[in-house]
């Protein structure tokens, strides 16, 4: 059975390039993928990068948080690799 492989990876280390990725590509809409935010109180949140510009967004207590720039390299984006199960 054919399936898929899941992993956190950090954004710096994805690309869109199979030679550099080893086949690993975001988990996507269009150009949304899943990432881990780390605030700067620590925590760790759930929110959405956009893999075109490279900006992510989080939000929590009714405020959409805004990050981009060298910042967003370090977050951590769901990515899948084909493989068998």
């Amino acid at each position: 059975m054919v399936g898929f492989k899941y992993k956190w990876k950090e954004m710096s280390k994805v690309s869109a390039d199979p030679t550099i990725n080893k086949g690993w590509f975001p988990v996507k809409i269009a150009d949304a993928a899943p990432c881990v935010i780390k605030t700067e109180e620590g925590y760790e949140r759930l929110g959405m990068i956009n893999l075109q510009e490279e900006k992510a967004e989080v939000g929590w207590n009714d405020q959409i948080q805004v990050y981009d720039g060298p910042q967003v390299k370090k977050f951590m984006v769901l990515c899948r690799k084909p493989g068998l199960n």
